[in-house]
Parts: structure tokens; sequence; C-alpha cells
């Protein structure tokens, strides 16, 4: 199963259901109108076993991830987008 998001294309070809998380269009099977009240991962893949919660980055700036406030600032980030899925 592929989808598309934010420019990056992924394929789970064992997925039982993959869908943008924070849909913005009205006309989407998975659209919740939630996404101005949450923080929530980009994706997520419905195995059958386990869910995966993806958050994509696109990094432009090298330079910045060696800086580990910067990593405790993603960790805080990611937990709330975690919580909110």
């Amino acid at each position: 199963m592929k989808i598309e998001c934010d420019g990056f294309e992924f394929d789970f070809p064992n997925a039982l259901d993959v869908f943008i998380f924070d849909e913005k269009e009205t006309n989407k099977l998975h659209y919740h109108g939630l996404s101005h009240a949450m923080k929530a991962v980009d994706i997520i893949v419905e195995l059958t076993d386990f869910y995966l919660f993806i958050e994509v980055k696109n990094f432009h700036k090298p330079e910045q991830y060696q800086d580990s406030s910067y990593f405790n600032n993603l960790r805080e980030t990611l937990k709330h987008k975690y919580r909110d899925s």
C-alpha cells in the first residue's frame, strides 16, 4: 500500500491500512477535523500485529542536529504527537 506525504512516497506492502492522520481534505475517509486542536503524527500504518506512527521531517540544516537542545525539543514534540495520535 503506497502513500505520499510532504513530497515523499512510502510503500507498506503488508499494511492493512495506511493513511495521513492529520488529513485536511474533508472528503477523505480518515478526515477527523481535529488537526487544529491536536499535535499528531503525519502517517499511521496499520499492520497485522501493530501500528506504525510516522512523523515526516525534511532536514535542511544539518548543523542544527549537533545541538543537544534540538533533540530535547524534538523528543518533547514527538511525545505529544504520539499521545494525540
